[in-house]
């Protein structure tokens, strides 16, 4: 049975102890893929938690996870018949 945790600190504090997250006074670090943001942002604990919680939990590979990427601008194709 997977544990529940209860709140978003207990899962960031997870992700630390796991070396996943680097907590600082002013950024929270994502070791495997380098990139670090301000920990001041509103949504940087959210996306924090959940990004320790799709390894621990949901056991998605570190490797598959990146964060703030630019996706390519897709246009629907129009088909004529």
């Amino acid at each position: 049975m997977v544990k529940e945790y209860k709140t978003t600190e207990e899962i960031i504090s997870l992700g630390e102890e796991k070396g996943l997250l680097k907590v600082g006074e002013n950024k929270v670090e994502y070791v495997a893929i380098r990139k670090g943001y301000k920990i001041t942002d509103p949504e940087e604990l959210v996306r924090a938690s959940y990004y320790t919680e799709l390894i621990t939990k949901y056991k998605y590979p570190e490797a598959r996870i990146d964060l703030e990427v630019i996706v390519p601008r897709r246009e629907p194709r129009i088909y004529s018949i």
